[in-house]
């Protein structure tokens, strides 16, 4: 088949577009794919073309509007001088007015609905303002988006519930297929010289490639300062200059300035892992939390919130455990982690096995069914 897809940034530091390369990389042999991006850093692969759509990148409002009105005319023109048709277009979140499949990695309306969730504690006005927006630009588009696809894909049961409940007309439509989870014994990347800590500090590991404000820097920072203990310090991976600059003015003013370490963006945070005890995140709303899975996979005990994804991974007080989104109850669990540190490898390799169940294969072959079941369906 035929198969066009719309997706901003098809490159190893974004999540959406890292599972549609391991799509790509597992089906491109049986279909021919036209990726229709911003960036795309699959070069030269049989079975793949790649046509850039131009879109001003930031803010992040600016881009939904940009690509969605940008991305249909390239569409329309690349049609046009191919003489080509599609028989399967494929968007994400609805970044573009068409498609027979919609992949959702987040529920927009959610994020609206919610906000007051969300947003709390966020140091920067501005970023939750551009946020803000972007959410309910998208909110418009999802719902449209659903309307006229086929069939909607999410990372999740939770998030594919969180649809049903909020676009009841679309219920039937919404299929789950679980993101891939690399082996960190299939990357070059791990260093195993490097072992966790040995000393009588906890080493904590915070990593997110963006929406610091969602996934809770915040009130894990805060959380920090509460166990008033100087032993246990914060590696917060990921961001830029611009991004983290108002979440180290809150560790200054937090006086936990020298216990957290903003490393920003790397191309091999697996190595970080490993040099850890125990993995954070009290975000407040997620589809499949790729960083806390990763960090998982590398045999790190996860403190998370219960959101969507975190039942697929988290036995609590097992495999790590549920935390509140709130610093007392972080502080608290912190402390746990730093005195029973000896047990924390125990429940990292418990955690490591249940994230490993999330093979690449397994998602390649779940694809491979959606597109034969709509192919069949279309051909109807």
């Amino acid at each position: 088949m035929k198969i066009a897809i719309f997706d901003y940034f098809l490159v190893s530091n974004n999540a959406i577009g890292n599972c549609h390369k391991t799509l790509l990389n597992g089906l491109q042999e049986e279909h021919e794919f036209t990726v229709f991006s911003v960036r795309n850093d699959i070069k030269n692969v049989k079975g793949i073309r790649h046509i850039k759509v131009p879109a001003i990148t930031w803010p992040l409002p600016a881009l939904f509007l940009s690509f969605y009105v940008m991305a249909p005319i390239v569409y329309l023109v690349f049609r046009l001088r191919q003489r080509v048709r599609f028989d399967i277009i494929q968007n994400i979140e609805g970044t573009a007015p068409i498609g027979t499949i919609c992949y959702s990695h987040l529920c927009h309306a959610w994020c609206v609905k919610h906000g007051d969730l969300i947003w709390a504690g966020e140091p920067s006005r501005l970023r939750k303002w551009s946020r803000q927006i972007d959410h309910w630009l998208r909110a418009k588009a999802e719902q449209r988006a659903f309307r006229k696809a086929y069939v909607i894909i999410t990372p999740s049961e939770g998030l594919s519930n969180d649809i049903r409940t909020l676009y009841p007309q679309f219920a039937s439509r919404v299929r789950t297929i679980n993101n891939p989870v690399q082996n960190p014994a299939d990357t070059s990347a791990s260093n195993p010289r490097m072992a966790r800590s040995t000393d009588d500090s906890l080493q904590v590991i915070f990593s997110a490639l963006g929406h610091f404000e969602r996934k809770g820097l915040a009130v894990l920072l805060r959380g920090i300062a509460a166990t008033r203990n100087t032993q246990i310090h914060l590696h917060v991976i990921g961001g830029n200059s611009n991004t983290l600059s108002s979440y180290k003015t809150l560790a200054q003013q937090l006086n936990i300035s020298t216990q957290v370490h903003f490393h920003g963006f790397v191309t091999t945070p697996l190595n970080y892992y490993l040099k850890a005890d125990v993995y954070a995140m009290p975000t407040a709303y997620e589809a499949f939390p790729m960083a806390v899975f990763e960090a998982a996979a590398a045999g790190l005990p996860i403190l998370a919130t219960n959101v969507n994804g975190i039942t697929e991974l988290i036995e609590n007080g097992q495999s790590g455990w549920i935390i509140q989104r709130d610093e007392t109850d972080i502080a608290e669990k912190l402390n746990t982690c730093l005195k029973q540190k000896e047990q924390l490898p125990i429940m990292g390799a418990r955690a490591k096995s249940r994230a490993l169940q999330f093979t690449p294969k397994r998602y390649q072959n779940a694809w491979r069914e959606i597109y034969q079941q709509l192919a069949d369906q279309l051909a109807l």
